[in-house]
């Protein structure tokens, strides 16, 4: 089975920290189905004749597979509800707090199966 692939994109709030939402990310482990998070921030700067973001920042979830997404997205999603979360986790749900609540004022999430990478 393909990987699954979750692109979002993100519009922080004015109150919102961006240390902060970089950090939820920079701290998040592989876990369970997730392979890899790509967190990227969104290009500005009219310095260069590149195509600039209309985005704050973007992500890029890599999970091993579509059941493994699926079993890991009811996982945050219950835990992140919860007050006691086991330790290994806390990273993982911090992250999962942080890419789906407060600061955020869009997000856009759409699904993918990977089907080819280079080199």
């Amino acid at each position: 089975m393909p990987q699954y692939v979750s692109i979002r994109f993100y519009k922080l709030r004015d109150d919102a920290d961006p240390a902060a939402f970089e950090e939820a990310f920079r701290e998040a482990p592989p876990t369970w189905g997730i392979e890899r998070i790509l967190l990227l921030r969104g290009f500005k700067a009219d310095t260069h004749a590149l195509a600039p973001s209309e985005y704050d920042y973007g992500s890029i979830h890599i999970y091993s597979n579509l059941d493994d997404a699926v079993k890991t997205v009811d996982m945050a999603g219950d835990m992140a509800a919860q007050d006691d979360i086991p330790d290994a986790l806390r990273p993982f749900i911090r992250f999962w707090q942080t890419a789906h609540a407060g600061p955020i004022d869009h997000g856009v999430v759409n699904g993918f199966t990977l089907i080819s990478e280079s080199p």
